[in-house]
């Protein structure tokens, strides 16, 4: 048999090959009608073989100055070079580059709601209502205040669809019907954690408002300035009183979250730099959650939210009166089929719920 290339390479091919599979040097592996007539032409057909597989298989060792594929056009033949026996291994790794957390609705409690409103009412009463009296005096009643509130319940929803040839076409690499639905599950929670903290059903009446919007009293505007400790202690103040200045009749909160951006959250960290030791402020949260605590608050960064410089923002809040009102949890529901696809949607029915907005507190305009 006649050897190719350097050494006993066209042998060891020849094993890895026909060998493995139990084919004899010259037997006839495959078709045929006369047998005679490939057995006459045995030599011929086996020193095409081993020729070939020499010849593709022993490739002359490339050089630094050739393209070995053209990235830009798709492994273009014209401005690159592949290797046309060797197949293409595609990692089984899809890396997400839009892979952003949502801290915040995994940490806001959940209420289950029926009907298509969340309705509750708020109470006011003053100290003056319970008095001292003389003996065997007159007991005339007083009548506490109530105030109705409504939130509405919002619909958010994000839609898939993957090819009948697409699924059969990625068989062996990935599931992509269920590479589809994590997707899409992923686009849905970034939708409700970034609506969560800057929603505003005024600029936008199909979704719910968000923090940036409900939080009214208690709003302090930096317009620019850097954020300071005091700042913080500040509007933490402002909750636990329900306002920027105490009245007999107004009552507070007990903040137990600040929320901030990435940007300030390292800021602060500077801020405490002071006071960090080897066991620093920390504290654990939700499931084992690690982060650094201002007051015994737990502060928690969202990447949802901007790090612009003097558009940063901090909520402090009370997730006794901060909650997320739920009457559909998210659920995969499958579309009409009516072509040779399959499409779905991902359905999630509810709002953020701010019971008492001057139990929270914001800080805006951050440098």
């Amino acid at each position: 048999m006649a050897e190719f290339g350097n050494g006993n390479y066209s042998t060891a091919y020849f094993e890895e090959t026909f060998g493995k599979m139990g084919i004899a040097e010259g037997s006839i592996y495959k078709g045929g009608v006369d047998s005679y007539e490939y057995k006459a032409k045995h030599d011929e057909v086996t020193k095409h073989i081993n020729k070939s597989f020499g010849s593709a298989l022993m490739t002359k060792v490339r050089e630094t100055d050739t393209s070995e594929y053209a990235s830009g056009t798709n492994y273009s033949a014209t401005s690159g070079k592949l290797p046309v026996l060797i197949p293409i291994w595609v990692s089984p790794d899809i890396i997400n580059l839009s892979q952003k957390e949502s801290p915040v609705y995994e940490m806001l409690p959940k209420v289950a709601i029926r009907g298509k409103f969340y309705d509750w009412n708020k109470m006011t009463y003053a100290s003056t209502y319970a008095r001292f009296l003389p003996e065997d005096a007159a007991l005339p009643e007083t009548d506490d205040t109530y105030e109705r509130s409504i939130t509405q319940m919002k619909y958010c929803y994000a839609v898939g669809r993957v090819s009948g040839p697409m699924q059969v076409a990625s068989r062996g690499y990935i599931d992509m019907e269920r590479q589809e639905i994590l997707t899409k599950t992923g686009e849905l929670l970034h939708k409700l954690e970034y609506t969560i903290l800057n929603g505003n059903a005024g600029s936008d009446a199909n979704e719910f408002s968000g923090l940036s919007t409900l939080i009214s009293t208690n709003d302090t505007n930096k317009s620019g300035a850097a954020i300071a400790i005091s700042d913080l202690r500040t509007s933490i103040l402002y909750c636990k009183q329900g306002g920027s200045s105490w009245g007999e009749v107004q009552g507070g909160g007990n903040p137990n979250m600040i929320i901030c951006d990435l940007a300030t959250f390292d800021d602060i960290k500077a801020l405490l730099q002071a006071y960090l030791r080897y066991n620093g402020p920390m504290t654990s949260i939700a499931w084992g959650f690690q982060t650094i605590e201002f007051e015994g608050i737990p502060i928690v960064s969202s990447k949802h939210m901007t790090t612009t410089s003097s558009s940063k923002a901090l909520y402090i809040i009370d997730t006794n009166v901060v909650k997320m009102g739920i009457s559909l949890d998210i659920t995969m529901e499958r579309l009409a089929k009516t072509n040779d696809s399959n499409k779905f949607m991902l359905k999630w029915y509810g709002a953020l719920l701010v019971l008492a907005e001057n139990f929270c507190a914001k800080i805006r305009g951050i440098l």
